[in-house]
């Protein structure tokens, strides 16, 4: 195989291999890479990188699942642990109004309390605040466990939520879908399967989602790539997937870090991930490259490897920050993310996680 053979494949309009997505991942100087990624961008986007005024709302750290990559779970006696009620993420979503704020993102913790009803209720009084915030919420693990609470199937969970106002899910979960890698990571809230099947559902509905991928841990570039196929198959069959989102593993505060001593991604790994992602992914238009996950810097240059979307505001993001993300605790006037932009040369395009208008 040749490098300058696949990439002209690519540029060409081609489909290229899992193999020869491989091949560029362990072969190719990053420069090229990043170069034939951005080229391929262009043909999409031209010059603009999106992004969102978005609040993060974590509505509980109470989980009953225990993944060793995660630095966010409590159990409920612990010191920190908390559970927002309806009203309180209400009152969290009015006071941001005056800022702009054009989307809710809403994940967390598995905790019995926060039901089916609860997010119902929750959706339903976002929408009464404004009719035109987006609702980005739940990954696949957080629907499957509703489902299983509620003794629902799939999709009438699914059917209730979208009923209620969920607009686009976050895509979270799926990890690296790899078992055996999975087993390491104690990835124990769901399987791939499971995952694959709460995507399938949502599609079938109209939910659109975001595919994510957590990468840097104890894979190799092969499950990487492995994984990546497995989503490119799914959005040929449903074509429900709006964006594929690599998310950069942060080592603090978790167990894996500990048993395996890990330091996470690096810079040059981000990006090359990044190209790689937007090389491989002829279905997926959108490349996320959220700068809570790798910094304002690496996010900056993601923008010349290939990224179209560097995230949101991510305001008072919490399961990141007790990783060692990046966020910002509370709303703040000035878009920062559109001098970021702007001087990675990039036209700053404001939408929501649906694209709308785009």
């Amino acid at each position: 195989m040749d490098v300058y053979g696949i990439l002209s494949k690519r540029i060409s309009g081609n489909r290229i291999t899992p193999e020869e997505a491989l091949f560029l991942y362990e072969n190719a100087d990053l420069m090229v890479l990043g170069e034939a990624a951005y080229d391929i961008k262009k043909t999409y986007f031209g010059d603009r990188v999106f992004w969102r005024k978005d609040v993060n709302i974590n509505h509980t750290n109470i989980c009953v699942s225990h993944c060793g990559f995660c630095s966010f779970r409590k159990d409920r006696e612990d010191v920190g642990a908390y559970e927002y009620t309806v009203d309180q993420i209400l009152d969290k979503v009015s006071k941001t109004q005056k800022y702009g704020v054009n989307e809710i993102h809403i994940v967390g913790g598995l905790n019995p309390n926060c039901n089916l009803e609860y997010f119902e209720k929750v959706f339903r009084g976002i929408k009464g605040i404004s009719k035109d915030l987006c609702i980005e919420a739940l990954t696949a693990v957080e629907v499957n466990f509703l489902s299983k609470l509620s003794k629902l199937n799939l999709h009438d969970t699914l059917k209730i939520l979208k009923e209620s106002g969920l607009d686009i899910m976050p895509g979270g979960g799926s990890e690296i879908f790899n078992p055996y890698i999975r087993k390491k990571m104690m990835a124990t809230k769901i399987t791939a399967k499971e995952w694959l099947s709460v995507h399938r559902n949502a599609h079938m509905l109209g939910i659109d989602t975001n595919a994510t991928m957590l990468f840097g841990h104890v894979e190799k570039p092969k499950d990487i790539i492995e994984h990546m196929d497995i989503i490119r198959k799914l959005q040929d069959e449903t074509k429900g997937i709006v964006a594929f989102v690599p998310l950069a593993y942060n080592k603090e505060n978790n167990i894996l870090a500990k048993r395996y001593n890990l330091s996470g991604p690096g810079g040059v790994e981000d990006l090359r991930v990044i190209a790689i992602s937007r090389i491989f992914f002829d279905n997926i238009k959108h490349i996320k490259i959220p700068w809570v996950t790798v910094g304002k810097n690496v996010a900056q240059i993601a923008i010349s490897f290939g990224a179209d979307d560097i995230g949101g505001t991510a305001y008072e993001e919490r399961i990141l920050d007790a990783a060692g993300g990046n966020t910002w605790e509370e709303v703040k006037e000035k878009d920062e993310l559109v001098d970021l932009i702007k001087e990675g040369n990039g036209i700053p395009v404001l939408t929501t996680s649906e694209y709308t208008g785009v």
